[in-house]
């Protein structure tokens, strides 16, 4: 009872900086992902198991399953749009929030369903059991959009599309440093750095023709600096001036940089490959040599 004041004392701060708050609990989404996602589907293993049959050792376990899915769902819906707040707007994400918002809305509605299917059961429980079998598609396809604004559309790719840069590595031998660097390069780079939140910092840089840019990972996470419109999930997210040659960085490790020198002026539009639909992009606008 002795540290009740204390809680008291720091909620008033908590609230005081609530947008750092929401900033904060965001950043647990993905964590908590996994539990309606995992209890779902296995309710709706269960609840299969007992229509073939076969599974009446189960007796009680989709409710269980139901119930944690529930709880899940309902804490990892407002994290997630708690988490969105920070990764600006994109085709993607807007997926992905409304299939996790129904997902967790639907994970209530079987909660509620199947304590009414324990008591009644008849017509409740196969009503219970249908909303079941359709939440499933609902749930792998909120996982699948997750998953695609984490690793990049392309990742699930059966074939997925690789850079010269990243050939060059597979043959490399394994001393060899895995840092990508263009074959031209001047002294003093221009830095952009790419941060923990997913993005280019600065977004826009403005540098003459024959400068080099290095992008220097500063995160926790493996990114990429796509300036190939084929390797975008969006091809619209990248662009460049008719003259010049499309490039990829291949992945960026934390700790690990990658240099492109431009020899051609105009607006160079790119994106992370991961991180494209959390709107990690940026451009680097390139002016002719001599041009103030």
């Amino acid at each position: 009872m002795q540290c009740f004041p204390s809680i008291l004392m720091v909620i008033p701060a908590l609230l005081a900086d609530a947008p750092h708050l929401v900033h904060w609990i965001g950043h647990f989404h993905p964590a908590m992902t996994v539990f309606p996602i995992a209890m779902l589907l296995s309710a709706a293993l269960a609840e299969l198991l007992r229509v073939m049959g076969g599974g009446t050792w189960l007796d009680g376990a989709s409710r269980w399953c139901v119930m944690v899915g529930a709880i899940g769902g309902l804490i990892t819906a407002p994290l997630g749009w708690a988490f969105a707040l920070d990764h600006g707007e994109s085709r993607w994400l807007e997926i992905h929030r409304w299939l996790g918002t129904a997902a967790g809305a639907g994970a209530l509605v079987l909660l509620i369903l199947s304590e009414v299917a324990r008591r009644k059961g008849g017509g409740t429980l196969t009503l219970f059991r249908i909303v079941l079998f359709l939440a499933v598609p609902l749930v792998v396809a909120t996982g699948f959009f997750g998953g695609a604004m984490v690793y990049g559309v392309h990742e699930y790719d059966w074939n997925a599309p690789a850079h010269e840069d990243e050939a060059e590595d597979r043959a490399a031998p394994a001393t060899e440093p895995t840092t990508k660097i263009s074959r031209v390069f001047a002294a003093v780079p221009e830095v952009v750095m790419m941060t923990d939140d997913d993005t280019f910092q600065p977004a826009t840089l403005t540098v003459k023709v024959g400068e080099v840019v290095r992008w220097r990972n500063g995160s926790k996470d493996t990114h990429t600096v796509t300036a190939d419109p084929k390797m975008a999930a969006d091809a619209k997210d990248v662009s460049l001036p008719a003259t010049a040659t499309p490039f990829d960085s291949g992945e960026v490790k934390p700790g690990q940089s990658f240099e492109h020198a431009f020899t051609v002026p105009g607006t160079y539009k790119y994106v992370c490959r991961p991180h494209e639909a959390m709107d990690m992009k940026g451009q680097v606008i390139v002016q002719p040599a001599g041009k103030d």
